[in-house]
């Protein structure tokens, strides 16, 4: 009994000192990682503005794309609805037509993209 009794004795003191060293290795390192995220996150936060802005100008880049591929759809669409009523035969007032037309052309052609041919 005796025997046993000191051996449980020497377990419960290497437990002890062995949780001891745990909580001063986990002391240990909660500092180191509290330095390390002082280092790193003002590096992070610049990082992460970068990243935000590369992503903000990729978007306006393809909004821009977008609009102004709508714009010259619907500027050709409305240049190709002008010719057919021009040329149809129910114009009713042929002197006011080809105001309005030049009109058109004016204000609509130049933005109509290269490759569209009138």
């Amino acid at each position: 009994m005796c025997f046993l009794t000191s051996s449980l004795r020497g377990i419960s003191h290497l437990s002890n000192s062995s949780n001891n060293t745990i909580i001063a290795s986990e002391a240990g390192t909660k500092e180191r990682e509290n330095r390390m995220l002082q280092i790193f996150t003002p590096s992070y936060r610049v990082y992460i503005h970068h990243k935000f802005r590369e992503v903000k100008a990729q978007f306006r880049g393809k909004v821009n794309r977008i609009t102004r591929s709508t714009n010259s759809a619907l500027g050709y669409s409305i240049y190709q609805v002008v010719e057919q009523v021009s040329n149809s035969t129910f114009n009713n007032s042929p002197s006011e037509m080809p105001v309005l037309i030049i009109r058109v052309k004016r204000d609509i052609v130049p933005s109509l993209p290269k490759r569209v041919k009138l």
